[in-house]
């Protein structure tokens, strides 16, 4: 069963993270595409209105003559060092980049271009953007490109805010990239002595994440919606499966223990009889009455088992039939009555007599015959000792009676302890080699008892030496 299980659950929680998996990438890629379709139709229009305004101009209204002025002073020298292949026509070219780049921030007017355009298409007025020059290059002849400056490129001599993003002009948008690109134009003229500029504007809003997510939340609560979904059927449908697998496999048990189960009292009324038949017990009156009464007592159990087993969920406090009994008195009563069915080579049990009068308690004479019974049994069973003791005695204490049932048996192993008072639960474990045979109904039915008379029973155990089950009852 446990391998049954194992490949069944692996099984379920590897389709169930497939399911999971192909679900986040249905997400992430709805994501995605909503991040790219984000804000289109306002770029847009920020395109078109920013287009016009540098319409025959570079960057921003005035950006050309500025970008101009620098490298049209500096056109000869460039091409002189250029053509010499001297070394520090890079270092020329970085200081003109370098001149050029600080002009455009300090004469740029693109914040209040792009105030003017949010105001005038009504756009959000939180809107953040970034304006950045992204090449510079020079031709000499009208054919052949010289780069200046690259994005792309790393510089010595320029400030490390030119790299990676470009030549900054303006704005405060951090993070840039094609989903909130809203122009990217180059400008060149194919004559000798000019240049090519390459610049950018980004625009965005600084909730875009959120903003997406809010509008993707119908589809994200649709796909949690399903996962939680099948999670729980799988759930509900696998611990259904298991608790039909548990019952067909308890029933199963059930059946092939059965017989062993009443095999106690049946063999304390096969005994008594055989007894009874002999020449020299016929005489005896009195031990012809002993055995007439254990013979109706174990009658009386035997027809009680069979109601246990056929109904025992319905044992509760409303169903108890108590009467006033010495506990001594009956503790004593089944200690004799089992003693006659056992093998006396093999077991001893004792009830331990005090000096302390007997205590008269309110209680169900059969359930309470029937658990002490179990308890026995179960010492019993799991017990690989050579002599298998039983002791029985009672302590008092502060109004309290404690009804003690100590074993010397192999103990109960941490790992089942909270197990045995569940029904039809029976240790995964085998004794000298034998499976112990049983119903699993004997501790279950031993927690209903107290639980009904309103008692309370600790378990004292150590595993390999023995347990000490402990019936408190209020006095």
């Amino acid at each position: 069963m446990s391998s049954s299980l194992f490949s069944i659950r692996f099984i379920a929680i590897a389709s169930f993270v497939i399911l999971a998996v192909v679900q986040y990438f249905l997400v992430y890629n709805t994501f995605e595409l909503k991040n790219d379709k984000f804000f289109l139709a306002e770029a847009a229009q920020i395109k078109g209105d920013y287009s016009n305004a540098i319409r025959n101009d570079k960057v921003f209204p005035g950006g050309q003559a500025i970008i101009d002025s620098f490298l049209n002073r500096n056109m000869y020298e460039l091409e002189r060092r250029y053509k010499s292949g001297r070394a520090d026509f890079s270092i020329l070219g970085q200081k003109v980049v370098d001149s050029i780049a600080a002009n455009l921030r300090t004469r740029s007017n693109i914040d209040s271009l792009m105030t003017a355009i949010i105001k005038e298409n009504k756009l959000e007025d939180d809107l953040i953007w970034l304006s950045t020059v992204d090449h510079i290059s020079v031709t000499f002849n009208g054919q052949q490109y010289v780069t200046l400056y690259d994005k792309s490129q790393m510089y010595k001599g320029l400030d490390s805010a030119f790299q990676n993003k470009g030549i900054v002009v303006s704005g405060s948008l951090h993070n840039t990239g094609p989903s909130n690109l809203v122009s990217n134009i180059t400008i060149s003229t194919p004559t000798a002595y000019s240049n090519r500029i390459g610049f950018s504007l980004y625009t965005d809003t600084p909730h875009r994440t959120q903003a997406i997510i809010t509008r993707m939340l119908p589809t994200f609560l649709l796909s949690l919606f399903s996962i939680l979904s099948l999670a729980t059927i799988f759930y509900i449908t696998f611990r259904n499966w298991s608790k039909q697998k548990k019952l067909a496999e308890m029933k199963s048990d059930f059946v092939n223990s059965i017989n062993h189960e009443f095999q106690t009292p049946l063999s304390a009324i096969i005994v008594a009889n055989k007894t009874l038949e002999k020449d020299q017990v016929k005489d005896d009156k009195e031990m012809v009455a002993s055995l007439t009464g254990v013979i109706g007592r174990q009658a009386e159990r035997l027809n009680g088992l069979f109601r246990q087993v056929i109904d025992i969920t319905m044992m509760n406090e409303s169903t108890l039939q108590k009467e006033p009994v010495v506990i001594e008195e009956l503790l004593k009563e089944v200690v004799d009555d089992y003693m006659i069915q056992a093998d006396n080579n093999k077991v001893e049990i004792a009830f331990k007599e005090t000096d302390m009068p007997g205590h008269l308690v309110l209680l169900d004479r059969f359930w309470v015959t029937t658990m002490i019974i179990n308890i026995i049994e179960n010492g019993i069973k799991y017990n690989t000792s050579a002599i298998k003791r039983i002791s029985i005695f009672t302590t008092e204490s502060e109004k309290l009676l404690t009804v003690h049932i100590v074993d010397n048996g192999v103990g109960i192993p941490a790992g089942e302890f909270k197990n045995i008072f569940d029904k039809f639960y029976r240790t995964t474990k085998s004794i000298e080699n034998k499976a112990v045979k049983g119903l699993g109904l004997g501790l279950y039915y031993t927690k209903l008892c107290i639980e009904a008379h309103r008692w309370q029973l600790h378990v004292d155990t150590v595993e390999k030496s023995g347990t000490d089950f402990s019936i408190v009852i209020p006095l």
